[in-house]
């Protein structure tokens, strides 16, 4: 319990500092876990799909994140007391793009990184 509100006071602090309303707080760190969490999801699934030596294995890795984050909204549509949203849909897809071009993009840097000292 102790880090659970040490970790809401650097929140708080941060929102404080930034000058975020705080009805809008809650929102926020919603969006923020479900990028976090697609961005990630996207970059394992990108590992799983390179395994089977597949083709376009960026395209269907996001693909796939995305096609997790539909089945989750609509499962979420039949627990009681939760809502399905496009927005967080979205809001995944996001997450997901973000983290392919994350690989994408470390992959570009370290290949021209190498090339420069050969």
């Amino acid at each position: 319990m102790e880090n659970h509100q040490e970790a809401s006071g650097i929140a708080d602090r941060l929102f404080n500092f930034l000058k975020i309303r705080e009805e809008i707080r809650g929102e926020l760190l919603s969006a923020g876990g479900h990028v976090f969490e697609y961005f990630f999801l996207s970059v394992f699934l990108l590992g799983l799909v390179r395994s089977f030596n597949l083709r376009y294995p960026h395209f269907l890795a996001c693909a796939l994140a995305i096609f997790f984050g539909l089945v989750d909204e609509f499962i979420q549509g039949f627990v009681p007391g939760r809502i399905s949203a496009v927005e967080d849909v979205m809001i995944d897809a996001i997450g997901a793009g973000l983290g392919i071009m994350a690989v994408a993009l470390h992959a570009l840097v370290a290949r021209h990184r190498f090339r420069f000292y050969t």
